[in-house]
């Protein structure tokens, strides 16, 4: 096998990836800024940790050169300010591009905001041309077009992901806990939603045989409505039902505004902000995974219902909810 490199490895996914890696007896180079409790549990696993905050930034760069295969797995997904995204998505992913040598392989790790949203009768599909609708997304197709150029690279598109140590579904979970389940817009939205797990295994089958570049989508088969969703969070946190409140595009645009407003004062990092809400407002959010899953033999490993569960249950158990 050779040696691969994951960026982004202290993240949500990336750090999925990395557990994933070990525990199939891989040693992956894990490419992060700087240390976590996690991060030096994995290094005590066998993997190969590389720190910015522990070495010069030339040689924490250089090291890029030393893979076979970089999965990049780093980048912005939320925050005020579009030059954030810009940076941390479009012109970080050139400048690793810039660190290869000829010979490497590229799995980029992107997103379906870059490909545009997609109903749940008419999902997004790979050969259509992208519509991004927010900073995000289109900073995420600039990245795919920078690997694009790029001799043996993969892009893999991921629908919304979840699971243990993600903080983007935490205040849902938070509100449901009591009672409160909260959407924006008025109409019903559908999306497909992929436990990290999962999407940590379409990543390793990715690294493991040849694979046309794509962008392939990486998605569970059905679609879920905020109903659908609200009903399954009922359930995970044992309600007969949640209280349903929706929350107005234009009330949803002055929360937004707010949100970012209070984040430049204090430098958070929050999810809803005004860069993001056009993607928070689409009618759906469904692409067709059929071709990665043909491609691969891939499939999803639970159900939306049981990773729901297993999220809130790790929550629990980090002491990140009671």
């Amino acid at each position: 096998m050779q040696t691969i490199l994951v960026t982004g490895a202290g993240g949500f996914l990336g750090s999925h990836l990395a557990d994933r890696m070990l525990d199939a007896g891989w040693r992956p180079m894990l490419w992060a800024r700087r240390p976590t409790p996690l991060l030096r549990e994995q290094g005590t696993r066998g993997a190969m940790l590389c720190l910015a905050s522990e070495m010069p930034d030339e040689r924490w760069m250089a090291v890029l050169a030393e893979a076979g295969i970089v999965v990049h797995c780093a980048g912005v997904t939320h925050g005020p300010g579009e030059a954030r995204y810009r940076e941390g998505n479009e012109r970080l992913t050139r400048r690793i591009l810039a660190r290869l040598r000829p010979g490497q392989k590229v799995i980029l790790i992107g997103s379906q905001a870059a490909a545009g949203p997609g109903r749940a009768d008419a999902p997004r599909k790979m050969e259509e041309t992208p519509a991004p609708v927010s900073c995000y997304g289109h900073s995420k197709l600039a990245a795919e077009r920078e690997v694009a150029h790029w001799n043996d690279s993969v892009i893999l598109r991921c629908c919304a992901l979840y699971g243990p140590r993600d903080r983007g579904f935490l205040p849902m979970f938070q509100a449901a806990l009591q009672g409160l389940f909260f959407r924006l817009g008025r109409e019903e939205q559908w999306l497909q939603m992929l436990d990290a797990g999962s999407a940590a295994q379409a990543v390793l089958q990715a690294c493991s045989m040849p694979l046309a570049p794509g962008p392939w989508f990486v998605a569970p088969f059905r679609p879920v409505s905020m109903t659908g969703l609200r009903q399954a969070l009922a359930a995970a946190v044992g309600r007969a039902a949640l209280r349903d409140f929706r929350v107005p595009p234009a009330l949803a645009g002055a929360l937004a505004w707010g949100i970012g407003q209070g984040a430049r004062l204090t430098g958070a990092t929050p999810f809803l902000t005004p860069e993001r809400l056009p993607d928070f407002l689409q009618p759906g959010w469904c692409c067709d995974a059929a071709p990665f899953v043909e491609a691969t033999g891939w499939q999803p490993e639970v159900g939306l219902e049981e990773g729901l569960a297993a999220t809130l249950a790790w929550y629990r158990r980090a002491g990140w909810l009671r």
